[in-house]
């Protein structure tokens, strides 16, 4: 049986002292590993931060930027409503339409059955002008005058008393050739008082079933003679084909008041 002999007393020293050296420089290399992770996580976070901090500045200031442009969109837009609805009521003032043929103003969006259910939908100042007259009954003005006195209101559909400044009555043209509309205008200029569409065709107590022939009851339109002496003078002396050119452009020209009876 082999003898174990223990090894020298300094050896065993010198090994424990290599050991513990060895086992103190493994605690530092890890010591050191977790301190350089450390550093990188703490680097790492800090870049992290740094970026989350730069993204959130370039969106807060896309943020600010886009807040100006939508309020300068909105100002724009306020602005030009605001024109629009001064043009507006500047037209609406100074269009007329004869009954059931006014012009409504609605949004594309909105459904054609909520447009015509308005309240004000067939309100115009042609008609707020008969109000005004039915509860102002002695101002004796006519339409075409009615500004130099009232003023209208388009978001209301009203016409007020005018209180300071002064402003002049106008009316859009109408041509001979626009038929009742014309006829219109001219009845516009000329009536006052009148508190409905059949007033404003009454001449004497009657009520005639047209403008046109509610302007000849108040003798403004001139009648045909000279243009029947003309086709008669004509008659025998002309082609068939020259006298249908002289009466067209009578027609289209000068606007006969029965042209049918020609």
């Amino acid at each position: 049986m082999p003898i174990i002999v223990p090894p020298p007393p300094h050896t065993l020293a010198l090994f424990q002292e290599q050991q513990r050296l060895k086992q103190r420089q493994q605690e530092q290399a890890l010591a050191a590993l977790q301190e350089q992770q450390r550093l990188r996580h703490i680097a790492l976070a800090e870049e992290q931060k740094r970026q989350q901090e730069e993204v959130l500045a370039v969106l807060q200031e896309q943020q600010r930027l886009r807040q100006i442009a939508i309020a300068e969109e909105q100002e724009r837009q306020q602005q030009s409503l605001a024109i629009l609805s001064q043009e507006r009521e500047r037209k609406e003032e100074e269009q007329f339409m004869p009954e059931g043929q006014h012009e409504v103003y609605f949004q594309d969006n909105e459904p054609l059955e909520m447009v015509a259910a308005k309240p004000n939908a067939n309100e115009t100042a042609l008609t707020a002008w008969f109000t005004a007259n039915a509860k102002f009954p002695d101002n004796n003005t006519t339409y075409q005058s009615f500004p130099t006195k009232f003023v209208y209101e388009a978001s209301k559909r009203t016409w007020k008393e005018r209180q300071r400044g002064t402003a002049i009555g106008r009316m859009y043209f109408a041509s001979t050739q626009q038929g009742e509309r014309f006829y219109l205008r001219m009845l516009l200029t000329v009536v006052t008082n009148a508190t409905s569409w059949a007033d404003l065709r009454t001449v004497n107590g009657n009520t005639y079933p047209t403008y046109k022939e509610a302007c000849k009851a108040l003798g403004l339109l001139e009648d045909d003679a000279e243009w029947r002496q003309c086709l008669a003078e004509a008659a025998p002396i002309q082609s068939e084909s020259a006298l249908r050119q002289l009466f067209c452009t009578i027609l289209f020209h000068y606007a006969p008041t029965t042209p049918e009876a020609l």
